[in-house]
């Protein structure tokens, strides 16, 4: 039943990460200061619980004043 493998395939392809990823290397390797990050991290919460109260999930999401945005 584990179907995560499939599932981060279909995302990595969906939202073409791999692109994305050479993009911010090449900002890294020309940017002296200025670094950008990407990542893709599978995370499996709440499932399985049986009181179904506790099946929830959040966002925090960090807006910088420079247009920047950081979510976890």
């Amino acid at each position: 039943d584990n179907i995560i493998h499939r599932i981060v395939a279909e995302l990595e392809a969906s939202c073409d990460y791999a692109r994305r990823r050479r993009t911010v290397r090449a900002f890294n390797a020309n940017s002296r200061f200025i670094k950008r990050g990407l990542a893709l991290t599978p995370v499996k919460f709440g499932i399985s619980f049986t009181a179904t109260h506790y099946n929830q999930a959040g966002a925090l999401v960090h807006v910088y004043t420079d247009g920047s945005v950081h979510l976890n």
